[in-house]
């Protein structure tokens, strides 16, 4: 009986660890969101300075080109930077519940036998 409360102490640990996991990769996805964010929100507000200034129409236009393709590659690297998040957070994740399974299968390798011995001994069989 201790074999499957211990089995059962480890399954909850390893949940626990996975709910750590997915708190800190929720974290991770959220910080990166609100730094792309605000990035995008000091592209819009550079894009609208250069407008408004009193420049020649081609000088803003080179100006605006500018400041969208840079909006563009830093968007890109954000996007990135978010699928690494993931990727690193879900490998983690299915490597602690791969991990966790293997031991169990052994665990309960361990327990079996030893329960159907019990009922052996209990009914007299042998």
């Amino acid at each position: 009986m201790s074999k499957l409360l211990d089995l059962y102490r480890k399954n909850m640990e390893t949940f626990s660890r996975l709910s750590r996991l997915s708190v800190d990769c929720t974290q991770a996805v959220a910080r990166c969101s609100g730094q792309a964010f605000q990035q995008n929100l000091d592209n819009v507000a550079n894009a609208i300075d250069s407008i408004s200034t009193g420049q020649p129409s081609n000088s803003r236009i080179k100006k605006s080109a500018q400041i969208i393709q840079e909006s563009l590659e830093s968007n890109t690297a954000n996007a990135r930077e978010l699928a690494e998040i993931l990727t690193r957070s879900n490998r983690e994740i299915f490597e602690v519940v791969g991990q966790r399974m293997r031991e169990s299968v052994s665990e309960l390798q361990d327990i079996v036998p030893a329960s159907e011995t019990l009922r052996k001994a209990a009914t007299g069989k042998r």
